[in-house]
Formats: C-alpha cells, sequence, structure tokens
C-alpha cells in the first residue's frame, strides 16, 4: 500500500461482442478512528465512502461487493482502527455501462493499490442480456 489519502486511479475493461465495459476507478485510502456517517460500512472496520456525486445506489452495491470480496488484503494493512475506502471518481461511458462494472473496478483497484491478486471472475455476454457476471463464491 502507498502513502495515505494519496489516490490511485485504476481503469477496468472488459470487451465482449460489440460492446464493453470501461470504468476509471479513483479511490484512496483513509485510516481513522472515527469513521464518518457518510460511510458504508462493509464489515465491522472496513467502510466504504462514495464522493463522486454521480455515482448511484446501484454503484455504490457494486462497488461495496467488489470490496467485500477483496476485505482480507485491505484489513490485513491495519491492525487497528477502521479503514475507509473513498471513491473521489467513477467515470465510465454511460452508453456501455452496467453497475457490476463497477464492482470489478473495486477488485481491480484493491489488488492494485494493496499488491495482491484479484480473484477470477466468470463473465459472459449475450446480445440479449449485456454481460452477466459470476461473482467470486456464487454458485
Amino acid at each position: 500500500m502507498r502513502d495515505k489519502m494519496k489516490p490511485r486511479t485504476v481503469t477496468y475493461r472488459k470487451f465482449m461482442g460489440p460492446w464493453g465495459m470501461l470504468v476509471n476507478l479513483t479511490a484512496y485510502v483513509d485510516h481513522s478512528d472515527q469513521p464518518d456517517a457518510a460511510d458504508h460500512v462493509v464489515f465491522d472496520r472496513l467502510h466504504l465512502r462514495v464522493l463522486d456525486k454521480f455515482a448511484d445506489g446501484e454503484d455504490v452495491r457494486f462497488l461495496m461487493l467488489g470490496l467485500r470480496l477483496m476485505a482480507e488484503p485491505v484489513l490485513a494493512a491495519s491492525d487497528s482502527g477502521t479503514i475507509s475506502i473513498h471513491v473521489q471518481e467513477l467515470d465510465y461511458l454511460p452508453t456501455d455501462y452496467q453497475p457490476e462494472a463497477a464492482g470489478l473496478a473495486m477488485m481491480a483497484w484493491v489488488g492494485a493499490e494493496f499488491g495482491v491478486e484479484v480473484p477470477q471472475v466468470d463473465i459472459e455476454f449475450t446480445r440479449a442480456t449485456g454481460y452477466s457476471v459470476r461473482w467470486p463464491g456464487q454458485l
């Protein structure tokens, strides 16, 4: 992990069929003893704060899922206090966007920020439904 509160931008790309998912996620880590009321609680000591005013409820739901799936290395980075991941920007082209891409981008961001491997995520594409994501642990 790099310096506290230094933002990192990660690009998640997946192209199958006639369109793709492309998301730029900019976030940073904040170690704090005092969680903020605006935080979304992922786990007891792991919180998510979404500062991007354009992120909607589905974006937040999938950001939380991606962070939950990558929680172990994040929590291992600090033995006490709350770790809050602050998402500054979730940038994507709305015409090709599915909110699942936010979760995939969060997993990639954690992998880059904490230097850990990102688990395999099965993704399929059909013209009728777009992208279908099978998250780790999902049957």
